[in-house]
């Protein structure tokens, strides 16, 4: 099939995730595999789309990524490209006339493209994985909100992740006829368990003695880690042994550095910022117990967090916060312990730290899970699925 992703975010700069593996996967099944980005975090781009053929997490993909023009920087940049992505989509429709476009953009120019599928008889999927009028504080909600009822109204088929994400696409108009889950999948030659790298250990100043928290992801105002700080620091500063590693960034990075810095936690909370997508299982490795503090709301309920399942894969046992869609997705037990409170969830991470046999336990169910539900092969199969069904 010959298949046109967008996407209102960078493929190049954003942190990979199941953006670049699905396109990635499916070019390496045979499909022709085109992706049209949008550089939101450049001031200005070149004045005409630029093509190039980039594979970032699976060797030997082929997709050819187009990038839509950034004129003006900021929020200005984001408002014009309302009008020039969808442009710039026109023009490879009309070009490479693809089979099915699938399109993870919803407010920037999701409802354009659906739009203008409709016209040129395009069958349409839309990919939601996000709930996006929530994922930031701006006055454009209420429009963007208006946007993702649009999208979910009248694109052929709706894909999600997880079961509280179709609730929600379906309660603003998704049919329950035309929309399904596929989970996303993790790769297991790459996210595998093995023992910490004591090089990396030692340059991050972690001690193979040390007791390792980890968190890793984005840090947004919702991550719920500015509140687990202060909920750890007592136990921090009376157990000098105890670490809390934090990998990522994002919007609340600064005030969570300015906290632990109040706290006089700097020794203890190592905060390395962004990891490549290459030395990410390496780092994960590093952690004894993987941490979601996720502060619960329509936001975080709705989300599969793909980091559980790379924690999972790397023998990580996880705490985390009951959210909706993640319970649905893996059980109690099942590698995974959920916590009612950032209280409860540093109660329960440290009485594993100190039980090595209950933590085995739970390292040897999470890989298991991994193992039986969460391949990569499994998963694009299904979407594979979804693609041939929305043909004409």
């Amino acid at each position: 099939m010959n298949l046109l992703f967008v996407h209102e975010v960078s493929w190049f700069n954003k942190v990979v995730f199941e953006i670049h593996d699905i396109p990635e996967l499916l070019s390496l099944r045979g499909h022709r595999v085109r992706f049209l980005d949008f550089d939101e975090g450049k001031r200005k781009t070149r004045w005409k789309p630029v093509t190039s053929v980039q594979s970032r997490a699976h060797t030997g993909s082929n997709v050819l990524v187009t990038t839509t023009p950034r004129l003006l920087p900021g929020m200005l940049g984001r408002l014009l490209a309302v009008i020039i992505q969808p442009l710039v989509f026109w023009r490879l429709a009309v070009k490479e006339r693809p089979d099915v476009v699938i399109t993870y953009s919803i407010p920037t120019s999701g409802w354009q493209i659906i739009w203008i599928c409709k016209l040129m008889h395009i069958p349409t999927i839309a990919r939601v994985i996000d709930v996006p009028h929530t994922l930031r504080q701006t006055s454009f909600s209420s429009l963007i909100k208006l946007s993702e009822r649009y999208v979910f109204q009248n694109a052929d088929r709706l894909s999600t992740h997880n079961k509280a994400l179709l609730n929600y696409c379906i309660r603003l108009g998704a049919r329950i006829e035309t929309s399904s889950i596929t989970v996303p999948g993790v790769d297991q030659g790459r996210f595998v368990s093995s023992d910490p790298d004591f090089h990396l250990q030692i340059r991050l100043g972690i001690d193979p003695s040390d007791k390792v928290l980890l968190f890793m992801g984005t840090i947004f105002r919702f991550s719920g880690l500015f509140e687990l700080i202060s909920e750890l620091a007592p136990t921090m500063h009376s157990d000098s042994k105890l670490k809390f590693l934090i990998l990522g960034d994002g919007e609340d990075f600064g005030r969570l550095k300015d906290r632990v810095e109040e706290l006089s936690l700097q020794r203890q909370v190592i905060m390395p910022g962004r990891i490549e997508y290459e030395e990410l299982s390496a780092f994960l490795r590093l952690g004894s117990v993987g941490l979601l503090p996720f502060r619960p709301e329509l936001a975080t309920d709705c989300a599969l967090p793909a980091k559980v399942f790379q924690y999972l894969a790397c023998g990580l046992p996880t705490v985390a916060t009951q959210l909706e869609g993640l319970s649905h997705a893996v059980d109690e037990g099942d590698g995974i312990i959920f916590a009612s409170s950032l209280h409860e969830m540093v109660s329960v991470a440290l009485n594993l730290l100190e039980n090595p046999q209950a933590l085995s336990k739970l390292s040897k169910r999470g890989l298991q899970t991994i193992s039986e539900n969460y391949s990569w092969e499994k998963q694009i199969a299904s979407f594979e699925n979804i693609l041939i069904s929305t043909l004409p």
